[in-house]
């Protein structure tokens, strides 16, 4: 009898350390939420390809440890270790001579995938530091800072096209996380970055133009950019810049859920989060309420109805999680 009230107890507390462990990890993160992402992990987790990724893609599998890392699972703890060894890995195989990171044969969305891979490895680094890892990073930002044009941007591919506003986000995001790893970035490409995004603000709408020859009022036009860009301009250091002021308004009135939902959810999560408050929270609230209501049974996310899409479920999944997951400030680039 004392035998089986010894096991009990033993039971009992370790049962109850795991959950402190995960209390510990993701500090306000509500239950259903932390079931939902423990669901996901262990989902996503079961898809790893055999040469390390996930969908042989190097931006869902940049997306997947970034999503892996917010919920405290590194390379050399957590649940996922081995995976993650695999993945960081594979993003570095994928570096170019010139630090570009990209799917081989991708000339399309080149400066895409590499911000996001880029990203991962910076986090990675900040993490779990590695000669090898931040090497690559260096490569990386080397190749970020060549490409920046005359007038402050990026292009999407290595051909010059695609002058897409939201790029500048992705890349200036990177700049700031190496610098904070301790590599040298001149500020001239930060500020550049900046005075470019101040130049696409569109007055009369209180919002970001999508491209600078496009006035078309598409869905592309609205949210997406102009949370991308409220947010570079936090990254560049422009706390007070009156566009904080009059665009948060703007997209209070909008929705967020067309077609580039997911990618509304990546720029918007960081920019209400960088502001705080109780303009974030009720952010925060409205996504998780959705993401949670859409979550499959077996963990996943495959969102395609009223044109809501966005690649693979593997990509959108890895997006969920790392939305679900902010309020733990576990990543460094979320911490304020």
């Amino acid at each position: 009898m004392r035998t089986c009230a010894f096991f009990a107890f033993l039971f009992i507390y370790f049962v109850g350390a795991r959950e402190a462990a995960a209390q510990e990890v993701l500090p306000q993160i509500d239950r259903p939420t932390r079931t939902a992402l423990d669901r996901g992990l262990q989902y996503l987790h079961s898809k790893q390809e055999n040469d390390g990724s996930w969908d042989h893609s190097v931006e869902t599998t940049a997306f997947v440890i970034l999503a892996t890392l917010s919920n405290g699972h590194g390379l050399h703890e957590g649940k996922y270790t081995r995976e993650m060894q695999k993945a960081v890995r594979y993003l570095l195989a994928c570096q170019n001579d010139d630090g570009l990171i990209s799917d081989a044969g991708n000339t399309r969305t080149g400066m895409v995938a590499h911000s996001y891979a880029a990203l991962a490895l910076t986090q990675v680094q900040g993490m779990t530091p590695d000669a090898n890892t931040q090497k690559a990073i260096r490569k990386a930002v080397k190749r970020i800072e060549s490409a920046q044009t005359v007038d402050g941007t990026w292009r999407a591919d290595s051909l010059g096209r695609g002058n897409i506003i939201s790029l500048t986000f992705r890349q200036i995001i990177v700049l700031r996380a190496a610098k904070d790893n301790g590599l040298f970035v001149s500020d001239d490409h930060i500020k550049a970055a900046a005075r470019h995004v101040k130049n696409r603000w569109d007055v009369r709408a209180g919002r970001y133009r999508y491209e600078t020859s496009r006035w078309a009022d598409g869905p592309q036009m609205k949210y997406g950019s102009t949370a991308a860009e409220l947010g570079a301009l936090l990254l560049g250091g422009e706390y007070e810049a009156k566009e904080l002021t009059n665009a948060i308004p703007y997209l209070e009135q909008q929705s967020d859920r067309d077609y580039y939902f997911w990618q509304n959810l990546l720029f918007g999560s960081y920019l209400y989060h960088q502001v705080g408050g109780t303009t974030w929270e009720k952010y925060y609230n409205r996504v998780r309420t959705t993401l949670l209501e859409n979550q499959h049974a077996n963990g996943f996310w495959d969102w395609e109805k009223n044109d809501i899409a966005f690649a693979t479920r593997n990509h959108q999944t890895a997006i969920a999680l790392w939305v679900l997951s902010v309020p733990a400030e576990y990543l460094p680039i979320f911490q304020r």
